[in-house]
């Protein structure tokens, strides 16, 4: 007797490159733990911001002390989508790891399982008929599994998708807090004199220069 004549064809290429989970978790808390550790730096970069409190007194003093507001708000949004993103892709990755083991016990053990039972059960030539349509129904009911674990894959991938989508992305959809643009020269020459003024090597020519700075720079700069 031919061994082929009991082998049930069951398309499985829907499920076959499946990913493996874990990359998927490890990516994602790459990205969490990258977007926190900018939270942090923006939080404490407004934190010495904030110190120009005890040392300037002038004109648009509360806009100068509000100007890193944005990114520091920016800076939480970002790491609250990272948060979100994560946790989707751990729903994904759980996905992949079911259907996964899912297809393997599928291909090394239903399939095969099923083609001996066949196998066993099959008394001889003269029971053809009954062999071909005992075959039939075998190899629809494992098709209809194998591209049932096909769909819950790709339903898991359009979860994961839609989720992504719905992130707010700061950078390209929100208006930004501030002009980053316009403002980028001014503030960002403006911390530079501000650190420098803060110092053990500072001197007066410092101090100066950071009051002098300020003093030109308007609201619609800052």
């Amino acid at each position: 007797m031919v061994s082929g004549l009991f082998t049930i064809d069951v398309d499985l290429s829907g499920s076959q490159d499946i990913p493996e989970p874990q990359p998927i978790r490890d990516t994602a808390q790459a990205v969490t733990t990258a977007t926190a550790d900018f939270r942090d730096q923006v939080n404490d970069l407004c934190q010495h911001w904030q110190g120009m409190d005890g040392v300037y007194e002038g004109p648009m003093k509360a806009d100068l002390l509000a100007a890193l507001n944005g990114p520091h708000d920016d800076a939480g949004s970002t790491d609250d989508n990272a948060t979100t993103l994560r946790d989707a892709a751990d729903i994904l990755a759980d996905e992949a790891e079911r259907l996964r083991e899912e297809h393997r016990i599928l291909r090394d053990v239903t399939i095969p399982e099923e083609e001996q039972r066949i196998r066993e059960w099959f008394p001889g030539p003269e029971q053809m008929g009954e062999l071909i349509g005992a075959m039939h129904g075998s190899q629809i009911r494992l098709q209809r599994e194998a591209d049932r674990i096909a769909e819950d894959w790709t339903d898991a991938q359009d979860a994961f998708s839609t989720t992504a989508a719905a992130i707010d992305r700061v950078s390209r959809w929100t208006a930004p807090h501030f002009d980053y643009g316009s403002n980028a020269t001014a503030v960002g020459e403006a911390t530079q004199l501000y650190n420098a003024m803060q110092s053990p090597f500072a001197d007066g020519d410092d101090l100066r220069a950071f009051y002098e700075h300020l003093a030109t720079m308007s609201s619609a700069r800052v």
